[in-house]
């Protein structure tokens, strides 16, 4: 009996057909793969993984719904239309970077909403140390930025994971001045 191709699960996001489908023994073959904008929760879930390689092939199994091992199978030159989508992906349908200041506080209006749709904003203070200490207690960077997320803005962690990865890059980049030291908050960013 012939084996049936598929195509791997993802959700919304752009579906490469892979130059040499990936052998899944009686489960068939996956020809293509469906590849979802990746979230904060994808990373956390990577940083699981040994660095390097390995949590490369965790992380775009993750956002592929295929398990590891398949990804593992992936062919150098898939991989590379994988590298680009994602770089890709990351640079286009950046809306303006919509927010409003308010004192020590930024709302940032979500490119994609968390919750179900129900949390389109998320208002954030400015850091403070009780909110590094308690942040410094996880290792990984990811895990870091979930955890500021989530003690910043009064949310919880498993919701900072639904976090599309490009508005985690626009609250880190409002972020970094104040915890490396290199903003005051008249000097904050998007203060005049």
């Amino acid at each position: 009996m012939a084996k049936k191709p598929t195509t791997a699960a993802g959700t919304a996001g752009n579906t490469i057909t892979l130059t040499v489908p990936i052998e899944m023994g009686a489960a068939g073959s996956i020809e293509t793969l469906t590849l979802r904008r990746p979230t904060l929760g994808d990373n956390v879930a990577a940083e699981q993984a040994p660095a390097g390689m390995a949590r490369t092939v965790a992380f775009w199994a993750h956002i592929a719904g295929v398990p590891v091992k398949a990804m593992e199978r992936l062919k150098t030159r898939d991989a590379a239309k994988i590298q680009k989508w994602l770089h890709d992906a990351s640079l286009l349908d950046q809306p303006p970077p919509g927010h409003i200041d308010e004192g020590d506080k930024r709302t940032f209006n979500l490119i994609e909403p968390i919750n179900d749709g129900r949390t389109t904003r998320l208002t954030l203070r400015e850091p403070d140390l009780a909110a590094g200490i308690a942040v410094e207690k996880f290792k990984n960077e990811h895990e870091q930025m979930a955890a500021s997320i989530a003690v910043l803005a009064g949310i919880t962690i498993p919701e900072t994971h639904q976090l599309d990865m490009r508005d985690v890059a626009r609250i880190e980049a409002w972020l970094v001045p104040f915890v490396d030291g290199s903003s005051s908050m008249d000097g904050a960013p998007g203060a005049p």
